[in-house]
């Protein structure tokens, strides 16, 4: 996985359409797509962040002598773990904000795992990554941008305006992985 890899802006492109008609139909669903999060695991932040949990992991395995149950959710330090973003210049280019931008929250659990005699373990883990695809006050305020661009406040409006009976909800777009990780205790 490297962040090199080239973003296929028409597949992107066609992911932004899947999400406004998902808006526009889904319900509130939860929205996930193959296109986007081929883009997400390509990119160079998303590779920082899972590096920065295999790393975290394997040190609370280290701590625990390799005793998995031991590990409790709050030993692994969130603080320590920052979300992936996706607002540079080329994501915007490339489609990556208007899709995501600062994602919400994560999930990590672990899905396979193996402690070996010689002091070695491996496993799998599964990554959620989540955002919400909708806007609140903050995004629109009166110094944002955002305020002046008339997709984005109308996109506000949709959410919002009563005589559209909620017909335009916000919903939740989920990006999974499934992620192998080894160390040394």
């Amino acid at each position: 996985m490297s962040g090199k890899s080239p973003v296929n802006v028409a597949n992107l492109e066609s992911n932004i359409i899947s999400m406004i008609d998902h808006f526009r139909n889904g319900g509130g669903r939860n929205y996930s797509n193959g296109s986007l999060t081929a883009a997400v695991m390509a990119h160079e932040d998303t590779v920082r962040f899972f590096n920065e949990i295999r790393k975290e992991l394997l040190l609370k395995l280290k701590e625990n002598r390799g005793d998995l149950i031991k590990i409790k959710d709050d030993q692994l330090n969130p603080r320590l773990i920052k979300r992936p973003v996706y607002n540079t210049w080329t994501d915007r280019f490339q489609g990556l904000t208007i899709a995501l931008s600062d994602t919400w929250a994560y999930e990590v659990w672990i899905t396979d795992y193996l402690l070996n005699d010689d002091n070695t373990c491996s496993g799998k883990m599964k990554i959620i990554i989540y955002d919400h695809f909708g806007l609140d006050d903050g995004d629109i305020g009166f110094t944002k941008p955002a305020r002046y661009i008339d997709g984005f406040y109308h996109w506000f409006v949709l959410q919002r305006w009563e005589g559209f009976k909620k017909q335009y909800k916000p919903f939740v777009t989920v990006i999974e992985k499934k992620l192998p990780f080894k160390g040394r205790l």
